[in-house]
């Protein structure tokens, strides 16, 4: 009765975690698993129970940027009974996972391996997000310290063409403007950063634009 008791109590356990459970046998096979494992991969029951983990990877593996690094990972961890390892999974569908191993001991020695898998994707994008804002920041501080560092035309338009470009990403900046010429007349001016081809710098005539 006490074993059962004690039985119940594990698999409570295993259910109201929050990140999906996978134990090995140190031969790789699969020895149980909860349902928040099989609801993360999308597997029935009956092809993870009893199932060969290199062989379940295989089956999921086309989800994975990396499928074969993510193999010969878990491989390794196979051969190293005593180590523990955390490691980062990115899926085709833009969701990030961590997965930590660690060794499952009795009295004393290895007799298995405990797999966590937790999805930190909303992490990952918000981490990611504080770094654009950052970026962002310091480019507009930056611009704005060279904007008021001088008062040559070209070089106002060089900081801003440059600043956009860096601000979108693009492969390369340009800023169209009015000048006026020494006889008072007035045209389209070009300005375009170091980083555009040659090709682009063409003639242009106001009224094309």
């Amino acid at each position: 009765m006490q074993l059962i008791e004690t039985l119940s109590l594990l698999r409570a356990t295993l259910e109201s975690t929050a990140d999906g459970i996978l134990v090995t046998a140190p031969d790789g096979r699969i020895v149980t698993f909860n349902e928040r494992f099989l609801a993360i991969w999308g597997l029935p029951r009956e092809s993870v129970e009893g199932a060969s983990h290199i062989d379940m990877v295989r089956l999921v593996g086309s989800r994975f940027r990396d499928p074969s690094d993510l193999g010969r990972r878990i491989e390794s961890l196979y051969t190293l009974p005593d180590t523990e390892a955390l490691d980062t999974l990115e899926m085709t569908d833009g969701r990030v996972f961590e997965r930590y191993s660690r060794p499952q001991w009795l009295d004393g020695r290895a007799v298995g391996r405990v797999w966590s898998y937790r999805d930190v994707t909303d992490r990952r994008r918000a981490e990611e997000a504080v770094r654009e804002e950052a970026r962002v920041l310091d480019l507009l501080n930056r611009t704005g310290a060279a904007i008021s560092s001088t008062l040559e035309l070209d070089m106002l338009l060089q900081t801003v063409t440059d600043a956009g470009r860096e601000l979108s990403e693009a492969e390369f900046g340009a800023f169209f403007y009015n000048a006026t010429d020494d006889a008072g007349g007035v045209y389209q001016a070009l300005d375009m950063d170091e980083d555009a081809p040659t090709s682009m710098y063409v003639a242009v005539d106001p009224d094309d634009l």
